[in-house]
């Protein structure tokens, strides 16, 4: 958003805003009530979640921690970590939800199907935004404070896409000029995962072509032909399955070891076998079916044409970080800085240790107390 464009610039304007997903649904609430008129083009429908709390009552979209709450967390961090723990907690339990057929989405459905005829009092935009396919296609997002400002006198909303734009105003689908002196362009972001520089990998392949199509990845964090490279949340990654604070932290722990086995092993390279990336893709498109990324909606999880699910793991957030917690290093080709004998790491044969004579040099990190089995102390 331009720094220079704030409220004293657009107030009592006539805005139009294209969009309802995670940035109209901010944009509309928090300009609605200094503008003059606003049109708001909404092109697919959209579920208004809340995500309950650990006891299942609603948790307020904008709630303050009172300064009580914040000394008290500071003097007990043990009831923080409940705290966040517990918010982590609900997050995962999402992912139950994302089967079409399951128990948990006929809740879910029921349950904000209620919730937005609650908010939304009047039928056309009901009618108009609520989905004809199952939470969690298109990405959720809670909406209150936006249910609210598009009922204002001040908003009207048109369920069209925008065939085009003049130099005074948006002409919908529908064929209708409608004139703005604002345009809030609220229509997402770059989900094609090219990198905006060039990223040259083996015989000259540069991942802007090779991800041009179809961004296949493997296990969300590399590439074939694209060797010492670890990505966070590409392709196929765990991006609604649960939180993804604990799939970073598992990409960091697999970075690290990786690069412990490269600094131990002299390993020049590695990189993904095509073979075992495109096994891997294989299932992930299997696994999409039955699930409720599977139906038709528009969601920047999928490629607009062909319907590909491009951006979604096969299981949960936990499942993930299972998958990776070891680096399958049968699926890579690796390269040492030896190409005559890979072994040629282990050099003359010592260990840091066997060099150190300082008193306090340990040579027998194998015997320790933490090692013993605890009934040998009954």
């Amino acid at each position: 958003w331009p720094k220079d464009y704030q409220e004293d610039q657009w107030k009592g304007d006539n805005i139009a805003v294209i969009g309802c997903g995670s940035s109209g649904i901010q944009v509309v609430p928090a300009m609605q009530p200094f503008v003059g008129k606003m049109d708001v083009y909404v092109r697919s429908p959209v579920w208004f979640f809340v995500q309950p709390s650990e006891d299942g009552s609603e948790r307020p979209q904008d709630y303050q921690y009172t300064e009580e709450e914040k000394k008290r967390f500071r003097e007990h961090p043990d009831e923080m970590m409940a705290h966040s723990k517990s918010i982590e907690n609900q997050t995962m339990k999402l992912f139950h939800i994302m089967f079409r057929h399951g128990k948990a989405q006929k809740a879910v459905r029921e349950k904000m199907t209620a919730r937005m005829r609650k908010h939304i009092r009047d039928d056309r935009l009901l009618q108009g935004f609520t989905p004809t396919w199952s939470v969690g296609c298109r990405r959720v997002a809670p909406g209150d404070p936006y249910m609210e400002a598009i009922q204002q006198p001040n908003v009207d909303v048109h369920f069209t896409g925008v065939a085009s734009i003049t130099e005074n105003g948006v002409v919908g689908d529908d064929g209708v000029h409608r004139d703005c002196n604002t345009l809030v362009c609220a229509t997402g972001f770059d989900v094609s995962y090219r990198p905006r520089f060039p990223l040259v990998g083996l015989n000259g392949v540069d991942l802007r072509d090779k991800w041009a199509k179809i961004p296949e990845g493997y296990f969300g964090l590399g590439c074939p032909d694209i060797p010492n490279y670890i990505t966070y949340i590409g392709p196929t990654w765990p991006v609604e399955n649960g939180s993804v604070l604990g799939p970073l932290n598992a990409v960091v722990d697999y970075t690290i070891k990786i690069i412990k086995k490269m600094q131990r092993e002299n390993i020049k390279s590695w990189v993904p076998t095509q073979a075992a990336t495109d096994m891997f893709n294989d299932h992930a498109q299997t696994w999409v079916k039955g699930s409720v990324w599977e139906e038709d909606c528009h969601a920047w999880y999928k490629d607009r044409k062909s319907g590909r699910v491009n951006a979604v793991w096969p299981g949960s957030a936990l499942h993930y970080m299972e998958a990776i917690a070891e680096p399958r290093y049968e699926d890579f080709e690796i390269k040492y800085h030896n190409n005559k004998n890979k072994y040629a790491y282990l050099g003359v044969g010592f260990v840091p240790v066997d060099l150190d004579f300082s008193p306090n040099a340990n040579r027998t990190p194998h015997i320790d107390a933490k090692f013993l089995d605890p009934r040998y102390y009954e």
